[in-house]
């Protein structure tokens, strides 16, 4: 299977290799002019048991879930537009899977955030939807380092770990070190 996807967006051509991320926007002129999206932020839910003091979200454990199936901007999106999904938990929502197949038989490319604990937690369905090409990146909110924690990320070919600086601490940091992941600050 070819892991290019391209499609016309105004005047330039935007080009993406779903297996490793890379976007490449070209045109022959000295200027872009987007007529739609290329990307957006989905949150599905406002629900997480993590109560993380440094979330941004404000999520909690009762918190509700999208309705992902109702009419919304949604139906408006294109082929190979890219769907950054996080919550809360987004793991919680009953209904990912099934919206999560929605986005392949649209053609859209849909990444996911979790937090670290998640991530462990719920290790072989996650395998499962990247291995499907359900969610092609995987962001991780960094809790601990340890080896079992950079052995499953390893296995994630599209992971990123994701730090906050001013939070994660130096030696976390040379924890990770060495072992060819990706991180953001």
């Amino acid at each position: 299977m070819n892991p290019w996807v391209s499609y016309q967006n105004g005047n330039y051509r935007v080009i993406i290799n779903t297996e490793n991320g890379t976007k490449i926007r070209e045109n022959d002129l000295d200027y872009f002019e987007a007529s739609t999206i290329e990307s957006t932020d989905l949150k599905i839910t406002n629900c997480c048991d993590m109560g993380c003091p440094m979330c941004h979200e404000n999520s909690y454990p009762d918190g509700k879930h999208a309705d992902l199936f109702a009419p919304s901007f949604l139906d408006t999106l294109h082929p190979y537009t890219e769907i950054a999904i996080g919550g809360g938990n987004p793991l919680s929502h009953p209904n990912l899977l099934k919206f999560l197949l929605q986005c392949k038989d649209k053609q859209w490319i849909p990444s996911m955030t979790v937090n670290q604990i998640h991530f462990e937690k719920h290790f072989d369905f996650i395998k499962q939807l990247v291995d499907a090409h359900l969610i092609y990146g995987l962001g991780i909110s960094l809790v601990s380092v340890t080896p079992q924690f950079i052995d499953k990320v390893q296995q994630i070919p599209n992971a990123v770990i994701h730090v906050i600086a001013g939070i994660v601490h130096e030696f976390q940091l040379t924890q990770l070190k060495d072992n060819n992941l990706k991180i953001l600050i």
